[in-house]
């Protein structure tokens, strides 16, 4: 019985050449996949309460994406996206610049949705300043579309920036 059982498992000519030619294929795509970020799934909480997020946020503002620029990461590809925001309400943070940049793209997860990241959106962002004291945001902000956002309601009518 057991010999039977080698002999079952056992490959000849073309059968195990072509066994080998396609675990060699699949451990070749599973690699592909391995290191595409795209590939990576980010896991955020359900939303914060805005009350929350703000409290947990270094500034909040309502502005308009004036340009995108990019920028060398420090950790290595993709290179970081700054956006340069035009400020036009201010609810937390010493923002009265009238301008302010903002990390909009980077490392998995430490962006926001690509459909935001336009010249033009009007958007009110909540974001902290990193180490190296660039202001960032996340996927997992209640970053948003201003005209499709209902934070003000709880935010009030903020601040201009002088």
């Amino acid at each position: 019985m057991r010999r039977a059982v080698q002999q079952s498992f056992r490959c000849s000519g073309v059968n195990c050449s072509e066994m080998k030619r396609l675990a060699t294929i699949l451990v070749f795509l599973v690699a592909i996949c391995a290191s595409n970020p795209r590939a990576h799934a980010c896991t955020c909480v359900p939303p914060l309460s805005v009350r929350r997020e703000v409290t947990g946020s270094d500034i909040v503002f309502q502005g308009t994406i004036l340009r995108i620029r990019t920028i060398r990461n420090q950790l290595g590809p993709p290179p970081d996206r700054v956006a340069v925001f035009q400020i036009s309400r201010v609810w937390k943070g010493d923002l009265f610049a009238g301008t302010v940049e903002v990390r909009v793209g980077g490392p998995i997860c430490q962006s926001f949705p690509r459909s935001l990241m336009s010249v033009g959106k009007d958007l009110i962002v909540y974001a902290n300043r990193a180490k190296d004291g660039q202001y960032f945001t996340t996927i997992c902000t209640r970053t948003a579309l201003a005209k499709e956002s209902s934070d003000f309601r709880e935010l009030g009518s903020g601040l201009s920036p002088k």
